[in-house]
């Protein structure tokens, strides 16, 4: 994935780089607003898991990926931190960037590319989603992280709707 990443980077033939954002402050709160949600939604429970009567569980996303690895999957927990916490921060963190600096086209070519890496979130979080709720006999109630992650993944895609729709402009 990372070579890929970079030989698209680096790459002469590759897309032009989107133009620089638009300094307005719905486009600045709205990222901020993302970022937050974001951060607060991973930090959040998002599921409540009822096994039978005794066995009883809220999980955030952190530790969900830590019982995954401790369960037996290291390398489904790796994936889904990738694609759901690693990729969504570093590509959030470039929007707020993109929107309160000035990042060189470079930059802005690898947040885009962030960008349509970053999608692969809600695959995630929805692969995570199923893999708790096909255990057996649970009962799993979802709570107020998995609310924010899902509003901010929503103002990230105003964000993403914007850069690209500027990348074709530019």
């Amino acid at each position: 994935v990372s070579t890929v990443v970079l030989e698209r980077l680096s790459d002469a033939t590759a897309t032009a780089a989107p133009p620089p954002a638009r300094r307005s402050w719905p486009n600045r709160l709205r990222t901020l607003a993302a970022a937050a949600l974001f951060a607060l939604g991973l930090a959040l429970p998002i599921l409540d898991v009822e096994k039978w009567l005794w066995w009883d569980n809220r999980l955030n996303l952190p530790q969900a990926l830590a019982r995954l690895s401790r369960d037996g999957a290291p390398l489904l927990a790796a994936t889904v931190a990738l694609f759901v916490i690693a990729l969504p921060a570093a590509r959030m963190a470039g929007m707020v960037w993109w929107h309160w600096g000035a990042p060189a086209a470079r930059a802005r070519r690898a947040i885009a590319v962030l960008d349509k890496w970053a999608m692969l979130a809600v695959f995630g979080l929805a692969l995570l989603i199923v893999l708790v709720k096909i255990g057996d006999l649970a009962e799993v109630t979802t709570r107020v992280g998995l609310w924010l992650l899902l509003a901010a993944i929503a103002l990230s895609i105003v964000d993403s709707l914007r850069l690209q729709r500027g990348a074709r402009r530019g």
